[in-house]
C-alpha cells in the first residue's frame, strides 16, 4: 500500500487505511449515533475494530482499493470511512459500497462526495462490475446518498442478508 491519496475532491482526501487509524476507526464505529439504525451492529470491542482493519488492509493489498480513511482535505482529520470491495449476491459479483461517517460530519455532503468519488475509481479499475449499496431499510439519509450518486432501488434482496436491507445499484442486478 501507499501513501498517495487513492482519490480526492475539492474537500476531502481518500486514503488505504493505516495501522494508526484503529482508534479513529473504533470510535466511529462504536458510536452509538453511527448505528442507530442497526443497534446490534455498534462496535462493543476496540480489538473487533484491530480486525476490521486488518481486513480492509488485506483487500487493499490483494487488489489495489478498498474501504478507505476520508480525511478532510488539508487537516488529515479522519471524519469517516468509504470504499469498495468485491462480494457477490446471488453469485453474482459486485462491488459493495460503504459509507459510514462521524456524526459531526454528518449534513455537509461529505458522504455523497466521498461516495461519488468511490464510484469514479473503482468503475474505471473493475468497469463491468455492477456498484452496490445495502442499505438499512430505516435510514433515509444513507437511502439518500445512494440515491443522490445514481444508485437505482433494486427489487431483488440479497439471499445472504440476514437483516434484508434494500439493494440499490449501479445497474440493474
Amino acid at each position: 500500500m501507499t501513501d498517495v491519496p487513492w482519490a480526492t475532491t475539492s474537500r476531502l482526501v481518500l486514503r488505504s487505511p493505516r495501522p494508526e487509524d484503529v482508534d479513529r476507526l473504533f470510535a466511529i464505529h462504536s458510536n452509538v449515533l453511527t448505528y442507530e439504525h442497526d443497534p446490534d451492529g455498534r462496535m462493543v470491542d476496540p480489538e473487533d475494530a484491530q480486525r476490521l482493519l486488518e481486513a480492509w488492509r488485506s483487500h487493499w493489498v490483494a487488489h489495489g482499493f478498498g474501504y478507505a480513511a476520508v480525511e478532510l482535505a488539508g487537516s488529515r482529520e479522519i471524519i469517516g470511512f468509504a470504499g469498495a470491495k468485491h462480494q457477490t449476491i446471488g453469485g453474482q459479483p459486485v462491488l459493495n459500497l460503504y459509507y459510514r461517517f462521524d456524526p459531526s460530519s454528518w449534513g455537509h455532503g461529505y458522504a455523497s462526495e466521498a461516495v461519488r468519488a468511490v464510484i469514479a475509481n473503482v468503475q474505471s479499475t473493475v468497469p463491468r462490475c455492477v456498484v452496490v449499496a445495502r442499505v438499512a431499510r430505516n435510514n433515509p439519509g444513507s437511502i439518500a446518498v445512494a440515491r443522490s450518486v445514481g444508485l437505482s432501488r433494486q427489487l431483488v434482496t440479497d439471499p445472504g442478508d440476514p437483516s434484508s436491507h434494500h439493494l440499490f445499484a449501479s445497474r440493474h442486478l
